[in-house]
């Protein structure tokens, strides 16, 4: 995430599809072993 981070804030222009893709990846793990849920808006919008 740092490196992201890094990499967004110092060369925003290089960031790709792979980074993009590894972040959402990271996200998703991070909502997962956290247990996090989605709150009921989410539902709301017709996305459950």
């Amino acid at each position: 995430m740092l490196d992201f981070a890094m990499k967004v804030s110092q060369s925003a222009h290089l960031v790709g599809d792979a980074d993009i893709a590894a972040f959402f990846g990271l996200s998703n793990r991070l909502a997962n072993v956290t247990s996090m849920r989605p709150n009921p808006e989410f539902y709301d919008m017709g996305r459950g």
